[in-house]
């Protein structure tokens, strides 16, 4: 998965289960590290390099806008940059004591300043911006009520834009809607100081918990520290039993609604405009409006389940930042059918397009026989190749992973036996990962779509693919995470195995402890899979992905004698080279490539302008820029459902919208569209 949000199960955690108080913060920093320095994959040593992580990144994650702490309140703490390590060793808790000392007085103080911040102080006509540097320091504390005018400002032209985005020539607001949006986003930025000053009636044990995650997070960016009640919720997250729109929520540590997960086979699963990490911005149902920024629980739960409620319309803000609005209706989920949905792009040639969201598969999963995505490809297939499909697009674009597992079935439904990739852990020796079952499903040409939000399993099947000259790999460099997780007790350190603790203390720690080599003993760990032809992309001329962590593993090799069998090798360079006319031909990707460079220029300092007609004009811009690449004129094919599909009960009413929207944006699909072409370019070079 992605770099996992730092908190984002901790505030639904303030209504969980009762929290174990035996053991004190002091005990459980010294038992995450010992827990790592046996269990992990590749422990760091407890010194001043790792305090000084640990320190930067609570004041990252408690202040990531630094609108709270004081230039001086950080130069008073500084002295503890590199004593941390010392206080975990000693059982000392003299950090994360002081910090929450002043993350208290400073909250009330910040409080009182955006109480004090009228309709006077606010004029949205006036020539004003906002700069947002990557290495931001703090502010004084005389200049945070400025800090904090331009960032209400900021936030009030977000909103109000976000509600009226259909009306043509918007006006600024008059005095009344003044008063109302300031007070509206006051509101929510209260709420969230609020909400973290009433965090479990303690703020200590607020800070507690970021100081606890930090220390987990020093180690790479995918281990995570789990108190009792933040595990159980982590948990629910990986239920079934949850909403009938089958989309799973959880609060961030910004207070937005955050999608967790979605339930194959319901309504925001066959959408295909859900992914996991976006930012749900506001939702209307029977004809209300709600904004989904620092809501009461209560209220999130009756948008997405009340039995009022049949129809939403979402607005979610995905990853990239763009900004989208997906109608959905609520069904019965049957997750037996159309988890997977499949398409036929018909041209010159009829093609298959398949897009997976997730490495789903049935709870407790521990053999090749289980049920889960790779099933659902292979039965798909089955159907497509009725339809006399000459090749396959398999899309897997933002998506993040998922069971490992289903990576490995996923490979043997396109090879006939052998190796597909190489894991190794601190317990056991390189293990050989293969594919157990003799023939194949589909042998046609495939295209494999990946992006940078393509991480984890994703990544995995695509490596194995690559190596074995089954796929051609087209898009931009995936995320690069190729390392495993497994959620173990906090005093597992004590145990011989992590399955031999009886977990007294009642916490846990998501710990890296293994990682995945392809079938050569190469890694993609922070390099991610390279595309064999690479299409111009956003964020082409910025570190991306799981390089930009410092803290993440780096990149090794392991030696081990593997068997597989590749296929003989593709016409890459000549496939390479029919593209690259057609991209340079293109103004849709010359688009993309001007939109990479202006990603590029925001990568160190971004300004925003504040003024209201310049703040639209740049709205609009970007808006008119996303419409416009969303947009394919001359498209080679018509996409249509399976005939299967035709005409029977596969799909309900309220489904028939979600895929014709569905169908129009597969045409529309700039990065589709050039695969297409090329697998069609492959099929002549090989007939």
């Amino acid at each position: 998965m992605y770099y996992p949000s730092v908190l984002i199960l901790l505030l639904l955690a303030s209504n969980a289960i009762a929290l174990d108080k035996e053991r004190t913060t002091c005990e459980k920093a010294l038992m995450i590290t010992k827990t790592a320095a046996k269990y992990h994959y590749n422990p760091r040593e407890v010194d001043d390099a790792f305090s000084a992580f640990v320190f930067d990144d609570v004041f990252a994650t408690i202040d990531q806008e630094k609108l709270i702490f004081a230039k001086e309140d950080y130069d008073a703490l500084l002295n503890f940059k590199t004593r941390i390590d010392e206080d975990i060793l000693a059982e000392k808790c003299e950090f994360v004591k002081a910090v929450a000392r002043r993350f208290a007085s400073n909250l009330q103080f910040a409080d009182s300043v955006l109480k004090n911040i009228g309709e006077d102080k606010i004029d949205l006509l006036k020539k004003d911006s906002i700069t947002f540097l990557r290495d931001d320091t703090f502010s004084n504390r005389a200049d945070l009520e400025g800090k904090w005018i331009r960032w209400l400002k900021l936030e009030m032209l977000r909103t109000y834009y976000r509600q009226n985005d259909s009306v043509p020539d918007l006006k600024p607001p008059d005095k009344g809607e003044l008063k109302k949006l300031l007070d509206q986003v006051k509101e929510r930025e209260s709420c969230r100081i609020e909400s973290i000053l009433a965090y479990e009636g303690e703020i200590e044990y607020y800070v507690d918990q970021v100081y606890l995650t930090s220390i987990s997070l020093a180690y790479d960016p995918h281990s995570m520290y789990f108190s009792q009640s933040t595990k159980h919720y982590f948990n629910m997250s990986l239920s079934k039993e949850t909403a009938s729109f089958g989309i799973e929520v959880g609060r961030n540590e910004f207070g937005q609604i955050e999608v967790t997960g979605m339930i194959p086979g319901g309504p925001a699963w066959n959408s295909n405009a859900f992914n996991e990490g976006d930012i749900i911005l506001s939702v209307e149902a029977n004809g209300i409006t709600t904004a989904f920024v620092c809501v009461e629980w209560s209220e999130v739960d009756y948008f997405l389940q009340g039995e009022d409620i049949d129809k939403v319309t979402f607005h979610i803000q995905k990853m990239n930042g763009n900004l989208v609005t997906v109608k959905l209706v609520k069904e019965v989920i049957n997750v037996e059918q159309n988890v997977i949905q499949s398409f036929l792009l018909s041209g010159t040639k009829k093609i298959g397009y398949i897009y997976v969201p997730s490495f789903y598969t049935e709870m407790n999963a521990v053999d090749y026989l289980s049920n889960g995505c790779a099933n659902d490809v292979a039965k798909e297939l089955i159907k497509l190749k009725r339809e006399g499909i000459d090749g396959l697009v398999l899309d897997l674009r933002n998506n993040g992973g998922g069971s490992m597992l289903e990576a490995v079935r996923l490979c043997g439904i396109f090879i006939d036996y052998g190796s597909v990739a190489i894991y190794d852990d601190r317990l056991n020796a390189p293990q050989t990962l293969k594919d157990m079952n003799r023939g194949l499903v589909f042998s046609d040409p495939i295209i494999i779509l990946i992006n940078g939000y393509s991480a984890s399993a994703s990544e995995f099947f695509a490596a194995a693919m690559q190596d074995q000259n089954r796929a051609i790999i087209v898009g931009s460099r995936s995320y690069g995470k190729s390392t495993s997780q497994t959620i173990i007790p906090l005093d597992s350190y004590m145990y011989e195995k992590p399955s031999d603790s009886r977990n007294k203390s009642g916490d846990f720690i998501k710990l890296t402890m293994g990682q995945f080599f392809r079938v050569t003993g190469k890694s993609h760990q922070k390099e991610g899979i390279i595309p064999d032809i690479a299409l111009p992309d956003s964020y082409d001329k910025v570190e991306f992905g799981e390089s930009i962590y410092d803290n993440a593993l780096k990149a090794t090799s392991i030696t081990k004698k593997t068997y597989f069998y590749p296929s003989e090798a593709l016409p890459i360079a000549a496939l390479k080279a029919k593209s690259q006319i057609r991209v340079d031909g293109n103004a849709k990707f010359d688009q993309v490539k001007s939109i990479a460079i202006t990603v590029a220029e925001m990568e160190t300092s971004y300004t925003m302008p504040l003024e209201f007609n310049a703040f639209m004009a740049n709205r609009e811009e970007r808006s008119h820029r996303h419409e416009e690449l969303a947009t394919v004129a001359d498209a080679p094919f018509s996409v249509n459902n399976p005939s299967y599909m035709k005409g029977i009960s596969s799909f309900s009413d309220s489904n028939l919208e979600i895929n014709e929207e569905l169908m129009k944006s597969i045409k529309n699909d700039l990065y589709i569209r050039e695969s297409f072409l090329i697998i069609n370019d492959l099929l002549s070079l090989t007939k």
